[in-house]
């Protein structure tokens, strides 16, 4: 009998990024998606520095970690429960876009503190 390590070494090959060009090509889109959510990242919490009351910051960044924690969980549970309910995977990813409306109106209202020139 073949060493099994050896088995599954073989069976990756066959399907490396290289054999076929949606592999390729889906590395090449994560790899450019990820250009840009380390930065998005990171401007969300910064904005969350200066928005945050004096004296208030520690309250702030839990509550901003917290309803993370809250999007974590619900987007999945919306979506696999839509995509379900309709029987439509297009049905269940139209949730995201949802979750990115409601994102908006809740920092519509919000305004940075002003800064002096000067």
């Amino acid at each position: 009998m073949d060493n099994p390590d050896r088995i599954v070494r073989v069976k990756f090959s066959r399907t490396g990024a290289g054999a076929y060009p949606v592999a390729s090509s889906i590395f090449v889109l994560g790899s450019v998606l990820g250009l840009f959510v380390g930065p998005a990242q990171a401007a969300g919490r910064s904005m969350m520095a200066r928005l945050a009351p004096s004296g208030l910051e520690t309250e702030a960044f839990g509550l901003y970690e917290l309803s993370g924690k809250a999007t974590i969980f619900a987007g999945p549970l919306v979506l696999g429960f839509t995509t379900w309910m309709f029987q439509s995977q297009r049905a269940g990813m139209s949730t995201i876009l949802l979750f990115f409306v409601a994102g908006m109106f809740v920092l519509l209202p919000l305004r940075g503190p002003v800064r002096s020139n000067g």
